[in-house]
Order: structure tokens, then sequence, then C-alpha cells
């Protein structure tokens, strides 16, 4: 368990776009990089009208030696941590907390399914690639309703090839929640990140 007052200083040391409203930042905290599991997250301390606020970002893809890696999209309207992170250049100094686990990958399972709806491929990622390590029977299944809302991409398809599949609103290829899940086992395990239309979609077609 984690000192709920571990913070510590970090470094923004680079940036990159993910289309026009999602971007990925590399952090380099002063106390060095913490392992973490699939799953976890760092709370960022986020100034919001000149008052303190807190948001929790989930760590993309395995451990780096040197930086922590977040991906946030941009929303409008929101309630400003978003928008307060895409204003940082790379040389910001912020605050943030050593990593957290409350979506925790469970090994063991004869067969996995992960299903990420937009920003929420970010903690999937790193579920994926230790899967694909341990040469666990798993598929990622990431929907999106516009091309530019696909993040990581290359990424993916770098780490999972044919275990991938990719579901676009906007070209006419959604996601069939009850045809992914036709013929999945009942003691396999299925994890999702996504928004709530879609986890309800989800609940339904299980």
């Amino acid at each position: 368990m984690h000192d709920q007052n571990d913070w510590m200083d970090a470094e923004l040391v680079a940036t990159r776009d993910f289309g026009p409203d999602i971007r990925m930042f590399e952090l380099a905290p002063s106390a060095g990089v913490e392992s973490y599991e699939p799953g976890s997250h760092i709370n960022i301390a986020v100034d919001i009208g000149g008052h303190r606020d807190v948001r929790s970002y989930s760590l993309v893809g395995q451990p780096r030696r040197n930086v922590y890696r977040i991906a946030v999209k941009r929303v409008n309207p929101s309630r400003g941590g978003s928008a307060w992170l895409h204003n940082l250049l790379p040389g910001a100094r912020l605050q943030i907390t050593s990593p957290r686990n409350h979506f925790a990958l469970q090994f063991g399972a004869p067969s996995y399914l992960l299903i990420a709806g937009g920003i929420g491929i970010t903690p999937l990622l790193g579920m994926a690639q230790v899967l694909k390590q341990r040469g666990a029977e798993m598929r990622l299944l990431y929907a999106a309703q516009r091309r530019r809302d696909l993040a990581l991409a290359s990424e993916i398809e770098a780490t999972l090839g044919a275990q991938a599949s990719f579901f676009i609103s906007e070209d006419g290829h959604r996601l069939d929640l009850q045809a992914a899940l036709a013929g999945f086992p009942v003691d396999g395990d299925i994890y999702f990140c996504g928004p709530a239309r879609m986890l309800q979609g989800l609940r339904e077609a299980m």
C-alpha cells in the first residue's frame, strides 16, 4: 500500500500527438521510475483555475527505465484536467505519485478477451503485452468512433499482430459485442475499459 502523500516532482520530457486531441506524455520522476503491474495508474496534481486538484491516469504499456507514459484525450467540455495537461510543454515541472493499481490483471485464465473503447486502451496495452509474453490465449478488440480517436495503433499492431482487431464506427465497422462474446469460454476472463454506454452494451451482451 502506498502512502497517499507520496508526491514527487517530475519533468515532462516529451509529448507525442495521436490525432488532434489525444496526446502521449512522458514523465521523468525525480525519484526514479518504479516497476509496476499492468492496469496501474499514477495521480497527477493539476491546476484548475488556480486551485489544486488531482487526476488519475493509466500508465501506458510496460515499465520503461526512465519515464512513465500516459495518454490523455482533451475533453471539451471537461473538468479542466485534460486541458491543463495539453497546455504543458516539454520541460514543465509537475507533481505525481508513484504507481497504484486498482485494475490488476489476474493470471491463470484459459483465455482472455480485452475490450477497449477510445482512450480506454491505455491500461489494456500493458495487459496485452504481458499476456503475449506469457503465451496466453488472448484477443484485443479496440473500438473508436473516429479514426482520429485511435491511439497507440502502431504499438498495438507491433505487439499483437493478428491478435488485435480495430473497429472504427465512421468507417462503418462497429464492434458487435454479442458476436465478440460468441464462443468465448465461460471460464475465460474479460477486461474492459471504455465509455459508460459501451460498458452497458457489454453487460447486456453478457
